[in-house]
């Protein structure tokens, strides 16, 4: 899952640009603020992608395999 090579999802750039502001103790605060809510926006897509490749899923799933997975936590 942690694949070096693999270009980075929108949330670990939005991740990873806040990392670098944080570390910089000469950051405004609104600099943070942006980047703190492009974090935000990016956990929002990425939550909303997650629901619809589920919901997708489920589609072609029968009962007992949807049940198993959400045992599982692989389905909310």
């Amino acid at each position: 899952f942690n694949n070096q090579n693999a270009n980075p999802s929108a949330l670990q750039k939005a991740l990873a640009d806040l990392q670098t502001i944080l570390n910089n103790p000469d950051a405004a605060p609104d600099q943070i603020r942006v980047k703190v809510q492009a974090v935000r926006d990016a956990k929002t897509a990425a939550q909303t992608t997650l629901t619809h490749a589920q919901d997708k899923l489920r589609e072609l799933l029968t009962q007992r395999q949807e049940a198993v997975l959400s045992v599982m936590g692989y389905l909310d």
